[in-house]
């Protein structure tokens, strides 16, 4: 096995993190949410009232080795993982096994420079940006083999695709350093218009603690607006409030002004204020927002009743996570750990646990691929 390998796996020893993954649903909701504010200085706190878990240990071979899982997506009973190390795409089924990676690091034709993101669309086709060539590229057909490539023009970090027509870009640089949060890409027409522009210097190097700004849920495309209290709905090429998360910890202006002469060090371990929103993720019937502040914030609302509370932590001891920082399909959320002997040790307690996967999980080392996690919560607005 090659060194490089070897590191990745020493270093995955390490530690057990959680990852926002972003699940796609096999359709969605088309009409616009209604805005709803929850303001959350006098909400009650709560234990994750976990429901119902189901853990996939992926399949571990030379070939589909995990390096650093940076986005995972759902879509007709596949996972796709992006592994930012290996700028590749490792596609598994719902039950773990292996099925193909995707790897097309090069110059020629079909092939990638250097990625950032990826998505997949409604059809299953998957797509690839380049950072270099400051384009998409699309797969799509048996092995992925088809292609086509979608010319951007300008560097971007994230994108998220509405339909073969539309995507949105976010931390867009038109004039050489990032100025654009949001815009939207009509592929037909190439081109671009700004839905937000950035409002501070230097935003993306020191004032930002999200490692990401849009998000995949069932019932649709969701845009945080950083540095904010907002979460936008994305939709015909237009972002409108989805909903807000109200509380007197967001940063005013003239602290956000303060902070730009500061460390990033001393914003991170700023106590007083929630400074970004680290994720944000849907099921049919729950949404799971989860706020960078010290200490952690997680907010759960019930859908149906529209009643919200915090979450303390996990008191299911073979919960081998604390709350993960996941996302969603239609019935569950999703997160990850790592293979330790501690964490096959928390998991083999846990009722789910049936002799195949049992056996399974018995053969893992530390080396081993990541397990997947899904799980589902019982909250209806009442503590």
């Amino acid at each position: 096995m090659s060194k490089d390998i070897t590191y990745l796996k020493g270093k995955r020893i390490l530690f057990c993190f959680l990852i926002l993954f972003l699940f796609v649903g096999c359709s969605r909701d088309t009409a616009p949410a209604e805005r709803k504010s929850y303001d959350i200085d006098s909400a009650e706190k709560m234990d994750l009232p976990l429901s119902g878990m189901k853990y996939i240990p992926l399949e571990t071979t030379d070939e589909s080795l995990v390096g650093r899982i940076k986005k995972v997506i759902y879509h007709d009973h596949l996972f796709f993982i992006y592994d930012k190390s290996w700028e590749s795409v490792f596609i598994f089924t719902d039950d773990g096994d292996f099925v193909q990676k995707i790897d097309r690091m090069g110059n020629g034709p079909g092939e990638y420079v250097q990625t950032m993101d990826i998505d997949v669309d409604e059809n299953g086709y998957l797509y690839v940006s380049d950072v270099e060539r400051r384009c998409i590229m699309v797969y799509w057909g048996e092995g992925y083999r088809n292609y086509k490539e979608i010319k951007i023009g300008h560097p971007f970090i994230e994108f998220i695709v509405e339909n073969e027509h539309s995507i949105y870009l976010a931390g867009v640089a038109l004039n050489g350093a990032i100025n654009v949060n949001l815009a939207h890409f009509d592929v037909e027409n190439e081109t671009l218009n700004v839905l937000e522009e950035t409002r501070y210097e230097n935003e993306y190097q020191t004032l930002r603690s999200s490692p990401q700004s849009l998000f995949r849920t069932p019932s649709g495309l969701y845009y945080y607006d950083h540095l904010s209290h907002a979460v936008l709905s994305l939709q015909d090429g237009k972002a409108t409030t989805h909903l807000e998360i109200l509380s007197d910890r967001w940063p005013s202006e003239d602290v956000m002004e303060s902070w730009q002469n500061k460390s990033p060090m001393e914003i991170l371990t700023d106590r007083d204020h929630i400074r970004d929103l680290y994720a944000y993720h849907e099921t049919d019937k729950h949404t799971l927002v989860q706020l960078t502040a010290i200490p952690q914030i997680i907010v759960l609302i019930d859908k149906e009743s529209g009643r919200y509370t915090l979450v303390n932590r996990v008191t299911d001891k073979s919960f081998p996570i604390f709350v993960s920082a996941c996302t969603s399909n239609k019935d569950a959320f999703l997160s990850t750990c790592l293979p330790t002997a501690e964490n096959i040790e928390k998991i083999m307690k846990s009722p789910a646990i049936d002799d195949t996967l049992r056996k399974k999980l018995s053969e893992l080392d530390e080396e081993s691929n990541p397990i997947l996690i899904l799980y589902d919560l019982d909250y209806h607005g009442d503590m």
